[in-house]
């Protein structure tokens, strides 16, 4: 084996221990946790979350109709959870939808959310009527 094969060796092998390394310290330091609820009796389960920056929050329907989770207007609603975009006609029996918390969030920010069929939106700083929950980000320990 020639030294500049060797050399292209090494280095290919320490790409990926630094590529590797990377992505665990990311999951790491942005937690990467799960967090679940469920869609059931036209009600949110729970109706309030906690999650941290980085982790999957997941909202599944057992309920026999569709369902939306679609955050309140408000100026960080832009970066909520927002099923509209996977599921335009809600999420069906059976199906969930999954969102993951930006890394960047602000701990102490709540991100309230509704059910376009079967609630209305809050202002964005509390609950809107009918269908609603919220997801408050939360430091990770």
């Amino acid at each position: 084996m020639t030294t500049t094969r060797m050399r292209q060796g090494a280095l290919l092998v320490a790409s990926v221990v630094v590529v590797l390394s990377g992505l665990w310290l990311s999951t790491q330091a942005f937690g990467a946790g799960a967090v679940y609820a469920t869609i059931a009796s036209f009600q949110f389960t729970p109706r309030v979350m906690v999650a941290h920056p980085g982790d999957m929050v997941t909202w599944t329907n057992n309920d026999n109709y569709p369902h939306t989770v679609t955050s309140d207007p408000s100026t960080i609603s832009a970066f909520g959870p927002n099923s509209d975009v996977e599921y335009p006609n809600g999420i069906r029996p059976g199906q969930s939808y999954t969102w993951i918390v930006p890394v960047n969030a602000p701990v102490g920010v709540t991100w309230y959310y509704y059910c376009r069929f079967h609630g209305a939106p809050g202002d964005g700083t509390s609950f809107g009527q009918g269908m609603t929950g919220a997801v408050t980000i939360q430091q990770q320990q």
